[in-house]
């Protein structure tokens, strides 16, 4: 979807994946250059230094891809943070972060996507891409 979006056309997942490496068919994050992201990696809960860097990466006009993490690592999903509906510039709120999750046609905020509801709730933020 990002790609898409970065790029204004029409890109599939597995035109997107022969541009990245991998090794033993796990990604090699410093590849996703390759589709002209950037990524950070947390390994954390949520904080506002992370919401704030989003904010700035959507007020320069780039969707924001999350991945995260059951506390107990046994269950991860990624979603694109595609704008923000608060008002506030410092003190965010997950529940202003507007998502396009391709799991849930219902799940349309990041609190939605991180209390999750019928798992065991997204605690870890893994990374964010660009």
């Amino acid at each position: 979807m990002v790609y898409s979006y970065n790029t204004n056309s029409t890109t599939y997942p597995n035109a997107v994946m022969k541009k990245l490496r991998y090794s033993n068919n796990d990604l090699i994050w410093n590849s996703i250059s390759n589709v002209g992201l950037t990524s950070i990696c947390y390994n954390s809960s949520m904080t506002n230094n992370i919401m704030s860097t989003i904010y700035a990466k959507l007020k320069a006009g780039r969707p924001v891809i999350i991945g995260a993490q059951t506390s107990s690592g046994s269950y991860q999903h990624w979603v694109v943070i595609t704008g923000y509906n608060g008002s506030s510039k410092t003190n965010f709120s997950t529940s202003n972060f507007l998502i396009n999750d391709p799991g849930s046609q219902s799940c349309t905020t990041l609190s939605a996507f991180l209390d999750n509801g019928t798992k065991a709730d997204r605690t870890k933020i893994i990374r964010i891409m660009y």
